[in-house]
């Protein structure tokens, strides 16, 4: 941290052991509730065909709606962290108001530039597509409730707590380094293998993420809409890994073609073009290094 720097006061001051007490209660009840709800999402599944429904749209809308309910129960748990501790709050994590206006800008770009990546990967001959196929109205709705999930649990957990909490005890530049590889990390859970350019993207977003983060002027929408943007982008022209089919079909595309090298050359080139002219955005707006900026404030 440059000097001349301070943390918000919330960042400085030491919540109480009663204060401490609540907190760890109120995450344990949040983990309770999400605890429930991916339960419940897997009795669903399990039960599917016994539904007097078409079992695959039952099991296909639960998925969905339990991860969004996940997603709620997660704020809410923060929310009433905040409110019953009066330690943080959303505007600490970069989720005010004054932030806000960073999501349609993090959900667009990628958005234009996935479609973009992956005509250029057909005319260079990386991506043999022969067909479109719209998958339908409810694999849709599960790719975004599946991008929303990820998008807003996992930036509030890597660049909303793990990053500024590594922050507090040393620098911006070890907090990007360690949330970002641990980010990246955190995709050996996949119930699948990840592909080369798999590892690449998920590596460098993690990093990348980081960086417009404090670019920004420590807004979390930001990364939470490129996040979903990038995550929607792919999931819908490529599919949800074990789960659906995108838009794009070619003959040796196999049951998960987000994980092929074709998809993951659409990747890498839909990377570069967000990253470009978000690179150029924060810049002009005097971000653009991790030092830039006092915490809180958005630069130029």
């Amino acid at each position: 941290m440059s000097a001349g720097e301070t943390m918000p006061s919330s960042a400085v001051a030491r919540p109480s052991q009663r204060d401490a007490l609540w907190a760890m209660l109120a995450m344990l009840a949040t983990i309770a509730v999400v605890d429930v709800l991916v339960r419940a999402e897997g009795v669903i599944a399990n039960n599917a065909s016994e539904w007097p429904y078409n079992p695959a749209v039952t099991r296909i809308a639960g998925m969905a709606v339990t991860r969004l309910l996940e997603v709620a129960a997660v704020l809410l748990g923060l929310a009433l962290l905040f409110r019953v501790t009066r330690y943080g709050s959303f505007g600490d994590l970069g989720m005010g108001r004054a932030k806000l206006k960073w999501l349609p800008v993090g959900v667009v770009l990628p958005l234009v530039a996935l479609p973009v990546a992956a005509l250029i990967a057909y005319g260079l001959s990386w991506l043999p597509v022969t067909r479109l196929l719209f998958p339908g109205p409810w694999p849709l709705f599960l790719v975004f409730a599946a991008s929303v999930h990820a998008a807003v649990i996992e930036e509030i957990g890597f660049r909303g707590v793990l990053m500024q909490g590594i922050e507090r005890m040393s620098n911006r530049t070890v907090a990007i380094l360690v949330s970002g590889l641990s980010f990246a990390l955190l995709h050996l859970l996949a119930p699948f293998d990840l592909t080369w350019p798999w590892w690449i993207v998920v590596t460098a977003a993690g990093l990348g993420f980081g960086w417009a983060f404090y670019a920004s002027g420590r807004a979390l929408w930001l990364t939470i809409g490129l996040h979903f943007g990038f995550d929607f982008g792919v999931f819908l022209l490529l599919g949800l890994p074990g789960e659906t089919r995108g838009w794009l079909h070619w003959a040796d595309s196999g049951p998960n073609p987000a994980l092929s090298t074709s998809a993951g050359a659409v990747m890498l080139i839909g990377l570069l073009l967000t990253a470009a002219p978000l690179l150029l955005m924060l810049r002009r707006r005097g971000g653009g290094t991790p030092g830039g900026g006092t915490p809180g404030e958005v630069t130029g």
